[in-house]
């Protein structure tokens, strides 16, 4: 990402995936994407999570996966990228994924 910018405990950042909006035959059209859904590429990743008994929570994605993620809270949109806590990442998917 940035070496100028690094991750918190807890954190991931991810860079959005940019909608396709255009057909194989040059149709463009809006998609309507996902408000609370989405799905982007893991750019840093912060420190593992810590719970409260102390046990260290690894983060199972790494920095270049395609990850589906949640914005609903604790989320923090800043240019093309998202900031959000690691476990609200569900999940490793696809390149190209798109959730409707």
């Amino acid at each position: 990402m940035s070496e100028t910018f690094r991750a918190t405990r807890g954190k991931v950042v991810i860079k959005k995936a940019q909608l396709k909006n255009k057909t194989e035959y040059g149709i463009i059209y809006a998609e309507r994407e996902n408000d609370l859904i989405k799905v982007g590429q893991v750019a840093e990743i912060g420190d593992p999570d810590i719970l409260k008994n102390g046990t260290t929570v690894p983060f199972d994605a790494k920095i270049g996966d395609w990850v589906m993620y949640s914005v609903h809270k604790g989320f923090y949109g800043f240019g093309e990228f998202d900031v959000v806590s690691q476990s609200d990442v569900w999940g490793i998917v696809d390149e190209g994924t798109v959730v409707k």
